[in-house]
Parts: C-alpha cells; sequence; structure tokens
C-alpha cells in the first residue's frame, strides 16, 4: 500500500510503496520504482511518511530509516545491463545456441525457462 506521495510539474506521480519509491508518468503512462539498489535506505515505506520540502526533494520515511531523494536530478540507470544467458530448457531439455542461430522448437513444446545474469 502507498506510504504517501508527491506530484511533480511533469505530471508525475511520486508514491511510497512497501516496494520502493514509485514513480508515475501520467503522459507516458510508464512506472518506475527505485529501490534499495539506488540508494533509498528501505524498499518499504512508512504510511504517510513522505514529505516534500521548500526546494523539491522528498523525505521518506521507512521501516529503517530516513531516506531524502531529489526527483530534480534523478536520472535513472542510463546505461542498460548485459545480460548474459547461461541456459534455456524447453520442455526441461537443454537448447542453447550460438549468437547467430535461430532458435526453434516445435509448438507442443509448451513450457520454456531460462537462466540469466544481468551484469
Amino acid at each position: 500500500m502507498g506510504a504517501g506521495g508527491g506530484i511533480t510539474q511533469f505530471i508525475e506521480f511520486w508514491i511510497g510503496s512497501n516496494g520502493g519509491l514509485i514513480r508515475y508518468n501520467d503522459q507516458t503512462k510508464s512506472v518506475i520504482s527505485i529501490t534499495r539498489e539506488e540508494g533509498l535506505i528501505s524498499n518499504e515505506m512508512n504510511l504517510g511518511a513522505f514529505f516534500e520540502d521548500s526546494e523539491g526533494e522528498f523525505w521518506l520515511g521507512s521501516v529503517e530509516g530516513l531516506s531524502r531523494f531529489n526527483p530534480n536530478v534523478y536520472r535513472g540507470n542510463e546505461v542498460p545491463p548485459t545480460i548474459d544467458i547461461s541456459e534455456i530448457l524447453i520442455s526441461g531439455a537443454p537448447k542453447l545456441r550460438s549468437d547467430n542461430e535461430q532458435l526453434a522448437t516445435s509448438y507442443s513444446n509448451k513450457y520454456g525457462t531460462n537462466e540469466s545474469a544481468y551484469c
């Protein structure tokens, strides 16, 4: 559930949640989540513990302490992660192809899984 929120001048809604700080852009209909990995002290915000100060910075009360976040300087992760696919299973059978080969399978194979790592 939300812990509070703010609205910026660019039709963005900022919502403190139990999954981090959520930014919803009503114009683009996009949603991003800012979490501990991006510097918040905790992913779980306390209900009603959201304050926007006169400088436009957000103060977020969480179950582990207080985080300060400046949405005006947040640029997100501008470098997409490298993905390394180490295994592909189709109906339980390993199928790993070289980078230039197309992976094909029968329509009767209903289940597919993969293991990957973000570098």
